[in-house]
C-alpha cells in the first residue's frame, strides 16, 4: 500500500475500528472516534460518512458539535454493538446499529 493508501487507513483507524469478538475474530463490534483530537471539534465543522464499508457492513455517521458535547449519530444496522469514544477517553456503549447519542 502506497502513501495514499496509508493515510487514508489512518485517517479510517481513527474515525472506526472494528473489534475483535470473545474468540479473536473480527466481526460486528465497531469503535468509533477512538482516534479522533478532542481539538478537531473546536472548529465546529460536522464530520459525516456515509456507507463506509465495514466488516458489519455499510456504516454512516454523523459527528456534529453543539456546544459543550458531540451529537453522534450512528446507522450501522448490522451491528452487534457500537461503542463512540468521548472527548476525555470515557467509551459510550450503544446497543442499538440506530441511534444518536450526545457525549460531552
Amino acid at each position: 500500500m502506497g502513501g495514499l493508501g496509508v493515510a487514508l487507513q489512518l485517517v479510517r483507524d481513527a474515525v472506526l475500528t472494528e473489534l475483535p469478538e470473545a474468540d479473536g475474530q473480527l466481526g460486528c463490534r465497531l469503535r468509533l472516534l477512538a482516534g479522533v483530537n478532542p481539538g478537531s471539534w473546536a472548529s465546529r465543522r460536522r464530520l459525516r460518512l456515509v456507507g463506509a464499508p465495514t466488516l458489519a457492513g455499510p456504516l454512516s455517521l454523523e459527528v456534529e458539535p453543539r456546544g459543550d458535547v458531540l451529537r453522534v449519530t450512528v446507522d450501522a444496522p448490522l451491528a452487534d454493538a457500537i461503542e463512540v469514544v468521548e472527548r476525555l477517553g470515557a467509551v459510550h456503549g450503544l446497543r442499538s446499529g440506530q441511534a444518536t447519542v450526545e457525549v460531552p
